[in-house]
């Protein structure tokens, strides 16, 4: 799938503004105002903290993030891939695989869904890279968002592991995640993942502490 279809489908998909939902032309994504506040929401460095991240997780884009999770999912996902795969071609960042930090199993039954798992099935398809579910949570974790910086870490401690049958040594992996905050669940993500591979966290936004 190129862009040009890419974003076809996603001015097909739904209404609105990605970011804010507010009604906008069917051949735009985004609103003037959400889209004039983007600039603010870049990075000063996109490899600070030693994560590779697209935005700071402020303005619209912590908006489209909450959509993401719990509102357009489908919509949101396209977008979010788009946006994490031009800034790959900027960058030159390639890959061999690309996989995700997974919610629970208990979760995903609840929801119906893993929007991570969502979000990387359609950046592999932009980037051309083999889509893997690698790693699993093998305990259903409480919300990190809910816990201090050490709490995070003890939370997600030996949480994840990999999948059984898993191929991917010698590989050069991008190990994507919607937000870094204090960076404990992408921590325990690469600990599993590493020894047999290159692995290089990537987000769509980081949060910056004032």
């Amino acid at each position: 799938m190129g862009i040009r279809d890419f974003m076809q489908l996603m001015s097909q998909s739904a209404a609105g503004c990605v970011f804010c939902g507010r009604e906008i032309p069917t051949d735009h994504v985004y609103c003037a105002g959400c889209g004039g506040e983007l600039d603010d929401c870049r990075p000063p460095d996109v490899r600070a903290g030693g994560v590779l991240h697209v935005y700071k997780y402020q303005g619209p884009v912590r908006e489209l993030l909450r959509r993401y999770k719990y509102d357009d999912r489908p919509r949101s996902a396209f977008f979010i891939a788009q946006e994490m795969y031009e800034f790959m071609e900027k960058e030159g960042l390639e890959a061999d695989i690309v996989t995700f930090v997974p919610v629970h199993k208990n979760r995903k039954k609840d929801r119906g869904y893993d929007q991570s798992e969502m979000l990387v099935a359609n950046l592999a398809t932009l980037c051309g890279a083999r889509f893997a579910a690698l790693l699993e949570r093998t305990r259903d974790t409480a919300p990190q968002y809910r816990l201090s910086a050490d709490a995070r870490k003890k939370n997600v401690g030996g949480a994840f592991s990999i999948v059984s049958g898993s191929d991917y040594a010698g590989a050069r992996i991008l190990l994507i995640d919607d937000i870094y905050t204090t960076g404990s669940t992408m921590s325990e993500c690469a600990k599993a993942l590493a020894g047999k591979a290159e692995v290089i966290p990537f987000v769509f936004a980081k949060e910056y502490m004032e």
